[in-house]
């Protein structure tokens, strides 16, 4: 059953962003869990977390998308949205799989997209 709701489109931005972090960690589940730490100076292997590439935070990513998808009488398709998402993500290699010391780090500007694999 469609249900038809009425949101504006930053608080529609707001909860896809929200939604998008469980959606980011299963995406990439299986690959994390059989990768290294991207930072080549520290390259540990076991948990691992998935960080967005700088200037792409999850809000920013949602937004970019909902302003390329057509939205016909204000109808906004959720299932494309989350196909477009997943795709765009493995499209650009948006995330870096990084250790929590050095997810700290890239988060806090000391490590640079640049030096990550």
């Amino acid at each position: 059953m469609n249900k038809i709701v009425e949101i504006r489109q930053k608080d529609l931005i707001k909860i896809l962003s929200m939604q998008s972090r469980d959606k980011v960690k299963n995406m990439f589940r299986t690959e994390r869990n059989n990768s290294r730490c991207n930072n080549p100076y520290c390259n540990k292997k076991g948990k691992l977390e998935t960080a967005h590439k700088k200037n792409w935070d999850r809000p920013k990513i949602v937004e970019n998308i909902i302003s390329k998808m057509s939205i016909n009488n204000s109808i906004f398709n959720l299932n494309l949205f989350w196909k477009n998402f997943e795709e765009f993500h493995k499209k650009k290699k948006m995330v870096h799989f990084l250790c929590n010391a050095c997810h700290l780090e890239y988060d806090n500007g000391k490590i640079s997209d640049d030096i990550l694999k």
